[in-house]
């Protein structure tokens, strides 16, 4: 199977490549970014949230309403758009599309995808190497 691979940064994080609502950006994994509905696939920065809505990437929105640890209200509006891997060095669409909803993030907070849009890579396979600081993905 071929693969693509990423490096940790430098303070240990990693990012990589991918295409939300068919727009090319650097995501931050983020494996605490977990939706018990499996819907929720990743949480972009409010500006480029507002971009893939003008531009009309969304094909349904959906508002949700929490209670935050202070046991405020916390209400975070998502779309539904395509999640796809893009290779990083090719820039081409790699594995599977994800159909996913993407949330209005916070200011200041990094775009980040989670375990639903890792969940929803069918047909690959993640494989991590501590040692060398690498993540992998093997795509059909």
């Amino acid at each position: 199977m071929p693969q693509a691979s990423w490096s940790a940064a430098a303070d240990g994080s990693y990012w990589i490549d991918v295409a939300i609502g068919g727009q090319e950006l650097l995501a931050l994994i983020d494996l605490g970014m977990v939706d018990h509905r499996q819907l929720i696939g990743g949480s972009v920065e409010p500006d480029f949230f507002d971009q893939l809505k003008k531009a009309n990437a969304f094909s349904q929105t959906l508002i949700d309403r929490r209670l935050d640890a202070g046991g405020g209200v916390t209400v975070r509006e998502s779309g539904l758009t395509i999640l796809q891997l893009l290779d990083p060095i090719s820039r081409q669409p790699i594995g599977p599309p994800a159909s996913l909803f993407v949330s209005r993030g916070f200011p200041m907070v990094p775009h980040r995808v989670g375990v639903p849009f890792f969940h929803a890579l069918t047909g690959c396979r993640v494989i991590w190497d501590l040692d060398k600081r690498t993540w992998f993905v093997e795509y059909p």
